[in-house]
Order: structure tokens, then C-alpha cells, then sequence
């Protein structure tokens, strides 16, 4: 900066800060209305793609007879209606649809034994047994396991 070196020269530099500084406050307002335009564009941007994502979706879903991708991938083909709709979640992921397979099963079949239960766990593509999830809906207390009369296994009902 320039030494002061008369009253003059002050008001000299006072000026030229005042207009150094109008400068900034315009560059600083032009780049806001710009930052302000980017993310209206980039709203409207995220606006069709995720109108984009939901015809794919919808056309997806009607090719599929109202099935999900993964629904359909997951049920076997000549699965019944209501195993394509349960299996919706893949190997490893959290038990909730494991639970409502099993417990729309007792409700529909009243007390089957758990050979039953397992049978169409089985047929309707689920690996390995549903013995964990029997015992945590008994755990849970939504459903209710008593000895089966006719031999081996456990009778379960909708408590």
C-alpha cells in the first residue's frame, strides 16, 4: 500500500478501497446468483431422473405381473402367489419377510407341524430350514408351540 503522505493522497486511497471493495461485493453477488441457478438446475435434474427411476420402475413392474425385480428373481417359477410375494429378500438380510411367511402359513393351514412348515419354506425357495424363525415367533410370543400328538415335531398356532 502506499505511504500516506498528504491529507489529499488519504482520500486518494479511501477511494480506491471503496471501489476495490464495490468490485468484490459484485463478483461476490454474481457468483451467489450462480451457485443459486447450479442448484436449481441440478433440482430439476434430480427431479426427471427420479421421474425417470419410477417409469422404469412402473414398466419393470407390469412386464413382471406387478412383482418387483427381486421378487421375481428371488421366487422359484411355479412358486404359488403367495411365495412370490413373501420372497423378497435375499439370503442375509433382516428376518421381517421370513416371519410373515411363516406366520401367513399358520394362520392359513391352523396348526401345521413344523415338517409342514419347513416343506413349504423349502418349495418356496428359502434355503436351508425355518426352524430359527418357528423359534423366535415362539420367542416373540406370536406364535404358540405345543407337542404334537402324532409323533415327532411341534404343532404351532397363531397366538
Amino acid at each position: 500500500m502506499a505511504a500516506i503522505s498528504s491529507p489529499a493522497n488519504l482520500v486518494e486511497l479511501v477511494q480506491v478501497l471503496q471501489d476495490q471493495q464495490q468490485q468484490h461485493s459484485q463478483a461476490a453477488d454474481a457468483f451467489a446468483q450462480t451457485l443459486k441457478e447450479l442448484q436449481g438446475q441440478q433440482r430439476e435434474h434430480a427431479s426427471a431422473v427420479a421421474q425417470t427411476l419410477k417409469q422404469i420402475g412402473d414398466l419393470l413392474s407390469s412386464l413382471l405381473g406387478g412383482l418387483s425385480p427381486l421378487v421375481a428373481q428371488a421366487a422359484p417359477a411355479g412358486a404359488s402367489a403367495v411365495a412370490r410375494t413373501t420372497v423378497a429378500k435375499a439370503s442375509g438380510s433382516a428376518g421381517a419377510t421370513g416371519n410373515d411367511f411363516v406366520l401367513a402359513f399358520v394362520r392359513k393351514h391352523g396348526s401345521p407341524t413344523s415338517a409342514q412348515v419347513n416343506q413349504q419354506w423349502i418349495a418356496a425357495g428359502r434355503k436351508h430350514k425355518a426352524d430359527i424363525t418357528l423359534s423366535q415367533l415362539v420367542k416373540a410370543g406370536k406364535l404358540k408351540r405345543s407337542p404334537n400328538p402324532a409323533g415327532r415335531g411341534s404343532l404351532y398356532s397363531v397366538v
